[in-house]
């Protein structure tokens, strides 16, 4: 596991993401089964630990692990990371999902249904 500071906060990113590929209602489920303070993280925290983990040196920021698409695989898999959207209205689920991109560092907004990779957080 690594540590950041995001908003004065120290932040745990689990070591790997978690087997397969979630909903927004999977991926919350999952997160509360596992207890420990296990939960997605938002989008800004995401932004932060990608920037902080490349501050470190490019190794650094591999080791990290996360998923990228395959340059030459123009329709395979864009590997995107389910998150939260804290600027979102809590009342309207149609948009507190973001898909965040570790490639381009960028949140995009998703659907319910959308499919995304997981890394969960924790606040220590």
């Amino acid at each position: 596991m690594s540590n950041y500071i995001v908003n004065g906060k120290t932040i745990i990113l689990k070591k790997e993401d978690e087997q397969g590929v979630y909903t927004q209602s999977q991926a919350m489920e999952h997160s509360s089964k596992l207890g420990r303070g296990w939960r997605l993280p938002d989008s800004e925290e995401l932004q932060q630990i990608r920037k902080q983990a490349l501050n470190k040196g490019i190794c650094q920021f591999l080791k990290l692990g996360f998923k990228f698409s395959d340059p030459a695989d123009m329709e395979g898999p864009y590997h995107s990371y389910i998150c939260t959207n804290r600027r979102a209205e809590v009342s309207d689920p149609e948009f507190s999902l973001t898909a965040f991109n570790f490639e381009d560092g960028i949140g995009y907004m998703s659907s319910e249904e959308s499919e995304c990779l997981l890394r969960l957080v924790r606040e220590e």
